[in-house]
């Protein structure tokens, strides 16, 4: 919601198919959206800001050559290695049958001071806010399912090469993130080993979701358990920004916590 001086409120909605848009892509669109509005206010020109982006096509064609590098052959062979002794989906508890077309949404709201807790523990022990609260979902789905040893598909942005970091399109690729958690008894040892795996996924992010269900010898065309890696999954999704010139902005069912990019994943990893 923007509120403009002098005038109404003014809403505006923006809808995308989460097929062509990513979290970068927010952005990247809010940014741009940002600087046309405010050179419009003031009467100003320029070229048409996403001119001269590579595109999604270009990224296709990276890959399909990437695909057939050394990198792409080491990939293959960590996802192989990690995904070989898992429990790739867990068992849930449920508290009556619901059908698989249901669908259910629970809000988590946290406290500004829980918020501030949890950023000062980050800080202490030198790692982030999504990799902390991440653990905890971890601990969580271990306690419901009786598992210590599972996968849960987390979203990374997939943007490694330096030439796509602006290119607008979904690049990301929703990873099976796998966390051992038998024999670990304090938040700390759960929190370091939920990074370490985070930090190695990082790394290989780059293989596709259907070339790693390949090597992991699952049906890239069955359904359920013929093709799952994993049946939870764990984001944070914030919602768009805009920096307008004369007007004042409130969130709207916001997040209070704004997850880190990659490279700020690396550099939190880099500090322990």
């Amino acid at each position: 919601m923007a509120t403009v001086k002098g005038g109404d409120d003014i809403y505006i909605g923006i809808s995308f198919h989460h097929i062509v848009v990513d979290l970068r892509c927010k952005e990247i669109l809010g940014r741009e959206i940002s600087e046309a509005y405010n050179r419009l206010s003031q009467n100003s020109s320029g070229a048409p800001l996403i001119e001269g982006k590579n595109n999604y096509s270009e990224f296709v064609q990276w890959q399909e050559q990437w695909l057939s590098s050394a990198a792409a052959e080491k990939a293959r062979t960590y996802w192989k290695k990690t995904l070989q002794p898992i429990n790739r989906s867990i068992n849930l508890p449920e508290d009556f049958k619901r059908l698989e077309s249901d669908y259910y949404q629970v809000e988590l709201n946290i406290s500004k001071q829980l918020n501030q807790d949890l950023s000062a523990y980050c800080k202490c022990k030198k790692t982030d806010v999504f990799v902390l609260l991440l653990s905890s979902y971890y601990y969580l789905l271990s306690q419901f399912s009786n598992s210590q040893d599972f996968a849960v598909g987390v979203p990374l942005s997939n943007r490694k090469p330096k030439q796509f970091k602006n290119s607008l399109g979904c690049f990301v690729n929703t990873l099976p993130i796998h966390v051992d958690l038998e024999e670990v008894t304090t938040l700390s040892e759960l929190v370091k080993r939920t990074r370490a795996s985070l930090l190695q996924a990082h790394r290989y992010q780059d293989l596709p979701l259907l070339e790693i269900m390949r090597v992991a010898n699952k049906d890239v065309r069955g359904e359920g358990a013929e093709r799952q890696l994993y049946n939870v999954g764990y984001t944070f999704e914030p919602p768009m920004y805009l920096t307008l010139i004369s007007s004042q902005q409130d969130e709207l069912n916001a997040y209070n916590y704004l997850p880190s990019d990659d490279a700020e994943l690396l550099e939190s990893f880099n500090a322990t």
